[in-house]
């Protein structure tokens, strides 16, 4: 088990979720509920628009 992995940051989980959303966004079969979902996640928190705009930029690059 990874130990380290278990003491994650507020701003790791922020990143490891606008990851997740950034890929889901893109994929073929994204659903509505799952789009509401991320709108919901979205607002939640003004750090979750940042980060989600860096995944932007970086998705956009590759």
């Amino acid at each position: 088990m990874n130990h380290d992995r278990l003491n994650i940051s507020p701003d790791d989980a922020i990143t490891d979720a606008a990851a997740h959303w950034c890929m889901r966004l893109h994929a073929d079969d994204c659903t509505a509920s799952e789009r509401e979902a991320f709108a919901r996640w979205l607002a939640a928190d003004p750090r979750h628009a940042e980060e989600y705009q860096a995944m932007l930029e970086i998705w956009q690059t590759a």
